[in-house]
């Protein structure tokens, strides 16, 4: 479903209204003011400055998100690879088998030695 110029969608909540309502957050907002205000800087410790400087950043820089970005080099990743499906017993039996053979092959070859005369 696209994007519709003009539709509704989540206009209509069913949650209701928030607790905290405007009237509240311009209170608020209006008593941290008064609390700002009333701070004086020159009478802080260096350590309370720092505190405060700390307390002031984490509200008004965004916080950093570490992204990290993985290269991946062609040579290293498989270009073919295959898939199995096994949807009876008799064949799963006859892959098995196959396996087997194929290790045991490949076994016997590893312990032969070719010489070059």
């Amino acid at each position: 479903m696209s994007f519709k110029e003009g539709n509704t969608y989540g206009k209509m909540s069913k949650r209701g209204e928030g607790k905290i309502t405007k009237e509240v957050k311009s209170k608020l907002t209006d008593l941290m003011d008064n609390i700002i205000d009333d701070i004086d800087v020159e009478m802080l410790t260096t350590t309370q400055k720092f505190k405060l400087l700390d307390m002031c950043l984490q509200y008004s820089i965004p916080k950093m998100v570490y992204k990290q970005e993985i290269k991946v080099n062609e040579s290293e990743t498989p270009k073919q690879f295959e898939v199995q499906v096994i949807d009876t017993k008799e064949l799963k039996d006859k892959v098995d088998e196959y396996e087997k053979w194929k290790q045991s092959e490949e076994h016997i070859l590893s312990n032969v030695k070719f010489s070059n005369k």
